[in-house]
């Protein structure tokens, strides 16, 4: 049950949303053609917009194993791992009070 925390469309769209200043050239590139390509399906429990982002974030992630950059890859999971943790635990403090 934990892994649905990180692969939902609406944390994956925080975490690109927090590395997308570090991105490199290549990876900006891919993660926008990825966010700016025309669907044919819908967001189920997202909203579109967290979806196209989300489906950037996995472009990214597919394109850095693609191309073989295991460093690069681990980096950018790490950070995203991060700040979703750090979103999860502020909704946590926020349900407390």
């Amino acid at each position: 049950k934990m892994a649905i925390i990180y692969v939902r469309a609406k944390s994956q769209a925080k975490a690109i949303k927090g590395i997308e200043g570090i991105l490199e050239e290549d990876e900006l590139s891919v993660f926008k053609r990825a966010r700016n390509h025309k669907k044919n399906t819908s967001a189920k429990n997202a909203s579109m917009i967290d979806y196209k982002h989300s489906t950037g974030f996995e472009a990214v992630v597919g394109y850095l194993y693609l191309k073989g950059d295991r460093d690069r890859l681990d980096h950018i999971i790490s950070l995203s791992i991060g700040i979703i943790e750090s979103d999860l635990d502020k909704s946590n403090k926020n349900n407390e009070k």
